[in-house]
């Protein structure tokens, strides 16, 4: 499984990026921890406000995950994976 990591910032471009059916194979929502918010767009302007308070610019960490295209990956293997980074 290929994994490439990345501080971001714009969380409103990135959420907008990430929900995009279009440019994405898959496309789910599994977990937000630590926001009050209930969906990625709500939480990621949750970020954006409180990184213009602390003025840090890539405030987000973006992970992208690419399973093998001849293997079937299970959603617990990608969350495996996701603990694993």
């Amino acid at each position: 499984m290929i994994m490439v990591g990345n501080q971001r910032g714009n969380g409103l471009k990135l959420a907008a990026h990430l929900m995009n059916i279009h440019d994405n194979d898959h496309v789910e929502v599994h977990e937000l921890r630590g926001f009050t918010a209930e969906n990625l767009h709500g939480a990621f302007q949750e970020a954006d406000a409180v990184s213009k308070g602390t003025k840090c610019q890539q405030y987000l960490f973006s992970l992208s995950i690419s399973p093998p295209e001849t293997e079937k990956v299970s959603t617990s293997e990608i969350l495996e994976a996701i603990e694993r980074a």
